[in-house]
């Protein structure tokens, strides 16, 4: 039921990351609203990964989530590293799918204005918001009402089945 959306785990390489909590909240049916809570989780539990990776997980928390809440969690990752392997190389991928039902979900990158960032939606239909701000260009994508992932023992990995977002300054393999 309930339990097991009471916290979000959000990963992250400190040596190269912050992390900030936006906003994090409980909404509840009556209109009250509820702050979350940060709890550091230290690293993950993937011995493989962690071989490589720095990798922690810091927790959003919502411990008093009751049926007929809505949560509203909003985060930064900020990279502080100012050298990567790859250069000014910058990339992401965001899954838009969850396992329970998502009124809203984005991802939102800033990069320096002329500046070529380079985007493909899979198994979604979902072009930017494209902005200039200042010396900046700001991406902006954003779905929802999304409905809640099937949850299956042995299933096709989450890439292979549902819909996700890859951003990068690479326009492909060639180019690393």
């Amino acid at each position: 039921g309930v339990k097991q959306y009471r916290s979000i785990a959000v990963g992250y390489d400190p040596l190269r990351q912050a992390f900030s909590a936006l906003r994090t909240e409980i909404h509840r049916p009556d209109g009250t609203v509820i702050p979350g809570r940060l709890e550091y989780g230290g690293k993950t539990d993937d011995e493989a990964n962690n071989l490589y990776y720095d990798y922690v997980v810091t927790y959003i928390v919502f411990p008093d989530l009751k049926p007929g809440d809505r949560i509203y969690a909003r985060w930064e990752l900020r990279d502080t590293e100012q050298r990567n392997a790859y250069g000014e190389y910058f990339g992401a991928l965001e899954v838009f799918s969850a396992p329970h039902r998502t009124l809203r979900k984005g991802l939102e990158v800033w990069m320096p204005a002329g500046r070529t960032l380079f985007h493909r939606a899979v198994r979604l239909d979902l072009p930017p918001r494209v902005t200039e701000e200042d010396r900046w260009t700001r991406y902006r994508w954003e779905a929802g009402p999304l409905a809640a992932r099937p949850q299956e023992a042995s299933m096709p990995g989450i890439g292979d089945v549902e819909p996700y977002l890859h951003v990068s300054t690479f326009a492909d393999w060639k180019e690393m």
